[in-house]
């Protein structure tokens, strides 16, 4: 239960993030990638890093979880492309010893 509910703040602080419109000027250019134009533009490093997994998500490109700097947020980014993908191979992004690669070895073998 409670990795349930670490996991599902994870995701909700990817999607309440705002990764969606723009506002300000590109202030770190992480990856030549122009996907990411959008989420460079984030003041915030948590909105970036929300902003990357969206991206990462929707364009199932798991390179992409590798922009994210925060350990636990790109951890979520590769257990939620592992499972989307069906490719256990990603959980290996993951330390064996964090509570998600479990999950995602599990979740992405289903």
């Amino acid at each position: 239960m409670g990795r349930l509910w670490i996991f599902a703040c994870i995701v909700s602080a990817v999607f309440v993030s705002g990764c969606f419109s723009a506002s300000g000027e590109d202030k770190s250019i992480v990856s030549s990638n122009p996907d990411l134009v959008e989420c460079n533009s984030r003041e915030s490093v948590t909105a970036r890093e929300s902003c990357y997994i969206y991206i990462a998500y929707t364009k199932q490109n798991p390179k992409l979880c590798a922009e994210v700097g925060s350990k636990n947020l790109r951890n979520a980014c590769y257990l939620k492309l592992a499972k989307r993908l069906q490719d256990p191979g990603l959980c290996l992004n993951i330390s064996k010893d964090d509570t998600l690669y479990v999950d995602c070895m599990t979740g992405a073998a289903m």
